[in-house]
């Protein structure tokens, strides 16, 4: 991850509105878009008919993209971004993973509407401390972008919400075929994080799909992250929808 740096805009009334936020707690499925090992960029060939595969997710009718890109550095996920901001509408929202100066480009415009902070990079921005860390993290992007994280239990959406934390990313819920080692986390530690803190948009994610959504079906509001169940589909305006209709109760 490159070095954290400061990041918070000088300018007077540059802040996060409200209007963020509540399109974020909108938002119910999201996007984990990760580029396949072939399309190194957004403009070769396989780039370009991956950045087709997200649109057609987008299509559906979802709003929240993360760019996930760990093999990559910040320029090439400054193009990511500049590809990927296009196929979104103006109420769409725009992540980018573990990166906080991808967030904008050297003339300081912004690229993303936030940072997802991974654990084990927010404990090293911490020197160790989880909740450091994030704090580190929420200062030095200011009150104007989004902040996500990684949880697994209570205390830990806890911690992250004590961070700064917008929202965070519960898992992992089944076994993943992007993140092998990921753990399993405790279902019923989810459900219990739902109703703990039932303002805080709660994605889980790992290894979710069409076939089981189902898992975590048993919560007052229906998230959901994912990724290659969507992007890999057949059809992934149709596997979107389908997560879209799960989430509405259906």
């Amino acid at each position: 991850m490159a070095e954290l740096r400061r990041l918070t805009d000088p300018r007077p009334g540059a802040e996060m509105t409200a209007t963020v936020r509540d399109r974020l707690a909108q938002q119910r499925i999201y996007l984990i878009a990760t580029p396949t090992e072939a399309a190194r960029t957004p403009t070769t060939p396989d780039g370009v008919a991956w950045l087709g595969q997200v649109e057609k997710v987008i299509r559906s009718g979802v709003l929240l993209i993360q760019l996930r890109q760990k093999d990559g550095n910040t320029e090439s996920r400054r193009a990511w971004l500049n590809a990927l901001r296009p196929l979104l509408s103006p109420e769409g929202l725009l992540i980018v993973n573990d990166d906080l100066d991808a967030l904008r480009d050297k003339s300081w415009q912004p690229l993303a509407d936030g940072v997802h902070i991974g654990r084990k990079d927010a404990r090293a921005l911490g020197e160790g401390d989880l909740l450091r860390g994030l704090q580190n993290v929420r200062q030095e992007l200011g009150s104007e972008a989004l902040l996500g994280s990684s949880t697994r239990t209570v205390e830990e959406v806890r911690t992250a919400v004590e961070g700064g934390v917008d929202h965070v990313g519960f898992g992992a819920i089944a076994r993943s075929p992007t993140k092998a080692g990921a753990i399993r986390a405790d279902l019923a530690e989810f459900v219990r994080c739902t109703q703990a803190f039932p303002a805080l948009p709660i994605f889980p994610i790992g290894g979710l799909n069409t076939d089981n959504l189902h898992l975590i079906s048993n919560v007052l509001t229906r998230r959901a992250a994912m990724g290659s169940a969507l992007l890999d589909a057949g059809d992934p305006e149709a596997a979107a929808q389908a997560a879209i209709t799960w989430s509405r109760g259906g």
